[in-house]
């Protein structure tokens, strides 16, 4: 099916059922992709406790430097994992409403040649 809009009639973009399923598949794609960012997180934040149960056990001079290298690097990872995680369900949400949109533009399209 192709569809132009009024302001620029020549200009079609093409809608065919193979789009919807395209975009059900990125859909899916891209929620796994948020539950690996979620598993990565969880993983992440398992090292920095191992971590920190860690630095309690060594010497008392140690165990008072908490802004150490690592434990630092650890809770940056942290937070670009959920920065990232935060940007991947945006774009879900821009995946949805596509979807949602084409579902209705086909729809009607069908509806308005058999009515």
């Amino acid at each position: 099916m192709s569809i132009s809009t009024e302001e620029d009639p020549e200009n079609f973009v093409k809608i065919t059922p193979d789009d919807h399923q395209e975009l059900k598949d990125i859909e899916d794609r891209t929620t796994d992709l948020i539950l690996c960012l979620d598993s990565t997180c969880d993983t992440l934040t398992s090292f920095q406790e191992m971590y920190k149960q860690f630095c309690q056990r060594l010497d008392d001079i140690r165990s008072t430097h908490t802004l150490d290298a690592v434990a630092v690097a650890l809770r940056d990872q942290v937070k670009e994992i959920q920065y990232t995680r935060r940007k991947v369900e945006a774009l879900l949400s821009r995946i949805q409403s596509t979807r949602t949109l084409v579902s209705q533009v086909v729809a009607c399209k069908l509806w308005s040649l058999l009515g």
